[in-house]
């Protein structure tokens, strides 16, 4: 189950995102950043796209994504 939480750093916001694979933390990634810019709440998915990505590490890939 993925999830999220959003605290103060100081620098801007800080995101801890949560999920039981991989996937499951890109996919909350993305919907924290996206609910952070705009509310979620009564957004839809209507079609689904592959992405890539490449980095030099996975903190800098996970960047790279969102």
């Amino acid at each position: 189950m993925m999830g999220y939480r959003v605290f103060d750093h100081t620098a801007d916001l800080g995101i801890e995102v949560s999920g039981g694979t991989v996937a499951e933390v890109y996919a909350g990634a993305a919907l924290a950043l996206f609910d952070l810019i705009a509310d979620a709440t009564d957004v839809r998915a209507e079609e689904e796209r592959a992405v890539g990505v490449d980095g030099a590490d996975e903190a800098d890939l996970l960047v790279n994504f969102l």
